[in-house]
C-alpha cells in the first residue's frame, strides 16, 4: 500500500488496501490492545533468530542504506513496513513472530543486491575483507543450524538438564512420552504453558 501511495499506482492501491482490510477484519489476524508491557527487545531477539545475529545486522544497514540513498523497490518496502509495524506493535504487546517474518526475510533478495553491488564495484585487492565477512557470515550461519539441528542432543547430554533453559520445552514432551508409553491419557500436575503443551500431545487435564 505505501509502495503504491508514493507510486501513485491506483490498482495497487485498490488491491493492497482490500486484501489488508480482509486481513484485519475478516481473518483477524492482528488484535491491538491492552497496556504497554513492553516486548520491543524480544522482538529484536527473535529477528536475530531467524536472521542470524550477523546476518540480521546487515539487514538492518541495508534497510537503513535503500531508506537513505537507494532505490526503494516494492520488495523494500514490504520489508521495511513489516518491520516498522512491529516494532512498534511490540511496544504496546506481544507481536507473533510469525506474522512478520515471512515479509520481513523476503529482503534478503535485497541483502544479495546490495553486498553483489559493493563487492563488483571494487579492484580485487580490496574485495578481500568483504570476502572475509562473507566467510564469517557463512561460518555464523553454520553455526546455528548446528545448534537448531543438534539442540535436543546438546540437552540430553548436559550435566544438569534441569537448569538448562531448554527444560521447559522438553520436559511436556518427555513428560508426554512417558504418560503415553503407561497409557495414561489425562494429567492435572501441569500449569501455564506446559499444560497447553501437554495438550498438543494429546494429554488433556482429568476435569477436561
Amino acid at each position: 500500500m505505501a509502495y503504491s501511495i508514493v507510486h501513485h499506482d491506483k490498482k495497487l492501491l485498490f488491491s493492497s488496501t482490500f486484501f489488508l482490510l480482509a486481513f484485519v477484519f475478516l481473518a483477524k489476524g492482528i488484535e491491538i490492545g491492552g497496556r504497554p508491557s513492553g516486548h520491543f527487545i524480544d522482538i529484536f531477539g527473535l529477528y536475530s533468530t531467524v536472521f542470524s545475529p550477523l546476518l540480521f545486522l546487515y539487514f538492518f544497514y541495508v534497510m537503513y542504506r535503500i531508506l537513505l540513498r537507494g532505490k526503494k523497490s516494492l520488495i523494500w518496502y514490504i520489508a521495511f513496513t513489516a518491520l516498522a509495524v512491529s516494532l512498534l506493535l511490540s511496544i504496546r504487546q506481544r507481536v507473533y513472530i510469525t506474522d512478520f517474518a515471512p515479509y520481513v526475510t523476503i529482503a534478503i533478495i535485497l541483502m544479495l543486491d546490495i553486498f553483489n553491488t559493493s563487492l563488483r564495484v571494487r579492484l580485487k585487492v580490496f574485495q578481500r575483507r568483504y570476502k572475509r565477512a562473507f566467510m564469517m557470515l557463512i561460518f555464523s550461519l553454520a553455526l546455528s543450524v548446528g545448534i537448531i539441528v543438534f539442540h535436543q542432543t546438546f540437552f540430553l547430554f548436559s550435566k544438569d538438564p534441569s537448569s538448562h533453559f531448554a527444560t521447559r520445552i522438553y520436559k511436556p514432551y518427555f513428560l508426554a512420552k512417558d504418560l503415553h508409553s503407561k497409557g495414561i491419557e489425562c494429567y492435572d500436575g501441569a500449569k501455564g504453558r506446559e499444560g497447553y503443551q501437554l495438550q498438543y500431545y494429546n494429554i488433556h487435564p482429568c476435569r477436561f
